[in-house]
């Protein structure tokens, strides 16, 4: 006798285990939440490398985010080029400070390629 022909002829008793699985599984799935971690702390030993260092930035940068500007003006104007510029070179000041990134550096950089690092005098504003 095949599953199929078993489902067919007794499919009363396949809905009703259908039905009790269901009921059976209800007060799993109504607390699920509680069975899941996602810390990721716990999830690696305190000596591991990235642990250590994580400790390490922390120690030194309690603070540690990231900032994000957004410009609402003309993209192309000069005027916001040359704030934006100067903007991160106040920024590259900052002690600790890692990099910034605008579409005017970048196209600086792409035009350093093709000219010869003549567009320096760009970000120095």
């Amino acid at each position: 006798m095949s599953i199929i022909s078993f489902s067919i002829r007794r499919r009363k008793l396949v809905i009703a285990i259908w039905v009790f699985a269901l009921i059976a599984l209800t007060p799993s799935l109504l607390h699920y939440s509680s069975y899941l971690n996602y810390s990721l702390s716990n999830a690696l030993p305190k000596n591991s490398e990235s642990q250590r260092a994580q400790a390490l930035i922390s120690s030194v940068l309690p603070q540690n985010s990231t900032l994000i500007a957004l410009i609402k003006q003309d993209a192309y104007s000069v005027q916001t080029a040359n704030k934006t510029l100067s903007f991160e070179k106040a920024l590259s000041q900052v002690p600790y400070f890692s990099s910034s990134q605008s579409v005017y550096t970048s196209y600086a950089s792409f035009l350093d390629k093709f000219l010869g690092n003549k567009t320096l005098y760009i970000r120095d504003l």
